[in-house]
């Protein structure tokens, strides 16, 4: 397909994030078009594109004030979501054979009482063009779930997770040469997010590169893993509840910050010393909102549950603890960092709740 290959230019209708507390949004008297030079895509793709892009003005005005030339930005193309493909497609790629069946698909008449097969049972019968059907609306709504979660944790864009400048519809002519010219499919649209850029590494990518220094930076691998663990406590308060967080998804940067207009540069370890790091939280398509009537015990089970702060910080340890083991003797293990469990969201129960509970595993989960 070739969209995302980089020195291409995407033509997207960009509209501004909110940008008030009150939730108001942008009008469609804000929407402008864009042309996104892609300057480096962070493949291989996963669930969504992801790209650095060199921002244009296709009418050569300024671009808007708050949207800075160099940025992030994250598009939901179910043609490159490797990892459903992965599970449920026996890795399959997209191809004009898949684009057909889903075309038809979108014809065919159903019966609304026709119970919904599972993108499971689809990849197993072989349908491509249901599984096609449900990596776009998985598209969709990966897309909403980040939106909504950056708009959540509005006040932290820009300290503990990336500033969300905006989102995007991006439209590609879906075209495969040899089979039928331009007019072969219908155009194939995309949402997409428009998100701060900086040089920066993973956490994971980190670590390795501390401990693998002679000798290893003890002092700076347990400030980074506290930081870290702070960022996760700091977001655990929002109304978000985050099944993926893990080390890929927690980037280190050095500070003072590079100049958010300097593209990217490949860097596979970090500079040292350096004197302190901010340290990121990213990617939170497969996350949800509490609902408006999930109750208080609810949340704190689902929270309990999820530990996003042990994800990052007890993950971490055990980390390390591999990564010294394979080292070997240059890494003293006793001075390695060591994770703290929270109890936040624990709670002990009553005689009386606890009987109740055993009895019941859902006590407490519907407000009775």
């Amino acid at each position: 397909m070739g969209d995302y290959d980089i020195g291409k230019r995407l033509c997207v209708r960009y509209t501004p994030a909110q940008i008030s507390s009150s939730g108001d949004k942008a009008g469609e008297s804000s929407e402008i078009d864009l042309k996104l030079e892609i300057l480096h895509a962070y493949s291989p793709f996963t669930l969504s594109v992801v790209l650095q892009v060199r921002i244009h003005s296709p009418t050569c005005s300024p671009l808007p004030p708050s949207l800075p030339s160099i940025c992030v930005v994250k598009i939901y193309d179910r043609r490159y979501d490797t990892n459903t493909r992965h599970r449920f497609d026996k890795d399959r790629p997209y191809s004009a054979a898949k684009e057909a069946a889903y075309q038809r698909y979108l014809l065919e008449p159903r019966d609304a009482s026709e119970e919904e097969k599972s993108i499971g049972q689809l990849g197993r019968e072989g349908d491509d063009g249901g599984i096609e059907a449900c990596l776009e609306e998985a598209s969709q709504r990966f897309f909403v779930d980040e939106r909504r979660a950056y708009e959540d944790m509005r006040e932290v864009q820009g300290t503990h997770i990336p500033k969300l400048y905006g989102s995007i519809r991006y439209t590609s002519s879906n075209t495969f040469g040899g089979l039928g010219g331009a007019d072969s499919f219908p155009p194939f649209v995309a949402n997409g997010l428009i998100l701060e850029y900086f040089p920066a590494i993973t956490l994971k990518e980190f670590l390795d590169a501390a401990l693998l220094t002679n000798p290893p930076l003890y002092a700076v691998i347990s400030a980074v893993c506290d930081q870290a663990v702070a960022v996760m406590d700091r977001l655990d308060g929002f109304s978000v509840l985050n099944r993926d967080a893990r080390l890929e998804n927690v980037l280190v940067v050095s500070c003072p910050a590079a100049n958010s207009d300097t593209p990217h540069t490949s860097s596979s370890s970090p500079t040292f010393p350096s004197p302190t790091y901010r340290l990121v939280a990213i990617d939170f398509a497969c996350t949800r909102l509490r609902h408006a009537d999930e109750t208080d015990e609810q949340w704190r089970r689902a929270k309990q549950s999820m530990d996003e702060r042990g994800a990052v910080g007890l993950v971490a340890q055990a980390h390390l603890g591999r990564q010294a083991g394979a080292i070997g003797e240059t890494v003293d293990t006793a001075r390695l960092w060591r994770y703290s469990k929270s109890a936040r969201w624990k709670r002990t129960l009553t005689p009386k709740e606890r009987a109740a509970y055993e009895e019941d595993p859902e006590w407490g989960l519907y407000g009775y």
